[in-house]
């Protein structure tokens, strides 16, 4: 077998570390240790949407560029490798987006996607609750279904990037009776 990358995939990888090395020579942020849990650029977040960084294998029809998970992991290292201000697009381009895809209606797509990919919203994860950290299996907090709505009723301990999101990926569970099994 043939692990060696593409001649298309090693123009991506020169095509992203230009883009990282114009930012980075313009002054437009600076180069972090730890970019996926600290460094919030939102500016930066729309430019590298604009070249098509952000949501890169998602459907053409949602603003992505239908490229592949090879692609999408060139991208993703030299994003790390340069220290580049991702956290901010992260969780919603690694978490929330491939699971609206998945499970998402039509409707959460064409809303939710679009924006996602320009830079233009991004997303925080509330899942850790007091007495059960991040034991996901024992989380306590309730989404009850009202109407065409759901009450929320519990507490979050740690909801990363809250502070620069619009909206929360958050963890409830809909029937109280459901058990915790273990296969």
């Amino acid at each position: 077998m043939d692990f060696r990358f593409t001649e298309e995939q090693e123009k991506l990888r020169q095509r992203v570390r230009a883009f990282l090395e114009d930012e980075i020579n313009k002054g437009y942020w600076e180069q972090e240790v730890d970019a996926v849990r600290h460094s919030v650029n939102p500016e930066f977040s729309k430019r590298a949407a604009a070249a098509g960084f952000v949501g890169s294998t998602w459907p053409k029809k949602y603003g992505g560029q239908g490229l592949t998970y090879t692609d999408r992991l060139i991208i993703t290292e030299e994003m790390l490798l340069y220290g580049a201000p991702i956290a901010g697009h992260w969780v919603g381009e690694r978490q929330v987006g491939p699971c609206i895809l998945t499970f998402g209606t039509e409707e959460q797509k064409e809303d939710f996607l679009p924006r996602m990919v320009k830079g233009d919203v991004f997303f925080a994860l509330g899942f850790s609750e007091p007495n059960a950290g991040t034991d996901l299996a024992s989380v306590q907090t309730r989404a009850v279904k009202d109407g065409d709505d759901y009450i929320i009723n519990g507490q979050k301990i740690w909801t990363s990037r809250a502070h620069d999101a619009a909206y929360i990926w958050l963890l409830a569970r809909t029937d109280p009776n459901a058990r915790n099994t273990r296969v």
